[in-house]
């Protein structure tokens, strides 16, 4: 039987192989290794997309094959995002609904902010506290954080700014 390419058994992750035909056949359940990219989003970003504002397009693209993070507050900064963006007459209510919606459906796996927040204290002097939760969390899961916030992706050394393909 074929494998998938990501398809690989524990004993091929703790031997660093396949088992030769010769021993004894034992079963062996196979672990799924992702191939997908992961990366973790901040709260710039997913209102660009939810919006399909100026950088709405490059960030769906960028996004194409990972796998999502987040601090679990991002749902609150996108809110307050979208509830600014009404109040200064830029969307309308029925806009800011439909964001919100998308964003309930948004394929992102959220992480409690119980083991990011003394990391995100550690960076006041150079980032905004809510913005240093998400570096603390691209930092601890050793990804690139998405953003198009680029006084951010300046200071942010495992930020990319994706303002600047857009």
């Amino acid at each position: 039987m074929a494998r998938s390419p990501s398809a690989v058994t524990r004993a091929e992750i703790t031997r660093g192989g396949h088992q030769s035909a010769g021993r004894s056949a034992r079963r062996i359940r196979p672990v799924i290794v992702s191939t997908a990219e992961h990366v973790v989003i901040d709260a710039s970003a997913v209102v660009e997309l939810l919006g399909d504002f100026t950088y709405g397009q490059a960030v769906q693209e960028r996004l194409r094959d990972t796998r999502i993070h987040a601090p679990a507050h991002l749902d609150a900064e996108v809110l307050s995002a979208l509830g600014r963006l009404n109040r200064s007459g830029t969307i309308d209510a029925t806009e800011v609904e439909a964001g919100l919606t998308r964003l309930t459906q948004f394929p992102v796996q959220r992480h409690g902010l119980d083991t990011l927040v003394l990391g995100a204290w550690a960076r006041r002097a150079d980032i905004r506290l809510l913005d240093a939760l998400y570096v603390e969390l691209a930092t601890q899961l050793r990804v690139s954080l998405l953003t198009v916030d680029r006084k951010l992706a300046r200071v942010c050394g495992i930020a990319e700014d994706l303002s600047a393909s857009g």
